[in-house]
């Protein structure tokens, strides 16, 4: 059995801070190791003012995040936010697709930056009109330097890229339309 010494997450650690936070319906989350920052806010509490609010509504609430050393990390509290007003981020817009029958979605299986090559400089892996098989690789998504890649999961042609390369993408969000073979 390995110990891991220093303050490096893996993947699984990451995946973990994201699950958590994905599960939550209003969080903020600061996490520092090293030279890693992460902050993260989540939820209606962020477009309001604090000092319009009354006491018991500016508690925050927490969430324990598993440390690589063993224990939790519990969030820092957030400084007062200062200004006149907040202005609430639009919620991003889930368009419904009309699919045609024998056709199948390719879905974001996590959040995070969609990329349609394995580097720069190399073609991107799959291209409008190219055949695919089910473990075929169409992308990757990149969440926290670490790169994911996404696998086409059934059989067919690409009929459509629904998302432009280096967007960033919600989970489940539809990423291609496969007519199936």
């Amino acid at each position: 059995m390995s110990t891991r010494t220093g303050l490096d997450l893996t993947q699984d650690d990451v995946m973990r801070i994201l699950q958590i936070i994905d599960e939550t319906s209003d969080v903020e989350v600061r996490l520092e190791i090293g030279d890693l920052k992460l902050h993260v806010q989540k939820g209606g509490a962020r477009n309001a003012r604090r000092d319009e609010l009354p006491e018991s509504a500016t508690a925050e609430p927490s969430v324990a995040v598993p440390s690589p050393q063993g224990g939790t990390v519990a969030p820092k509290r957030p400084e007062p936010i200062a200004g006149p007003e907040l202005v609430a981020e639009p919620e991003p817009e889930t368009e419904e697709l009309a699919l045609e029958e024998g056709t199948e979605l390719v879905r974001a299986p996590m959040f995070g930056c969609f990329f349609r090559a394995p580097t720069p400089l190399e073609p991107p892996y799959i291209e409008l009109g190219a055949e695919v098989g089910q473990d075929d690789p169409v992308c990757l998504l990149e969440v926290m330097k670490v790169y994911n890649t996404v696998r086409a999961g059934v059989s067919g042609t690409i009929i459509k890229v629904l998302v432009e390369d280096q967007q960033m993408v919600e989970q489940d969000q539809p990423l291609f339309v496969i007519k199936t073979s």
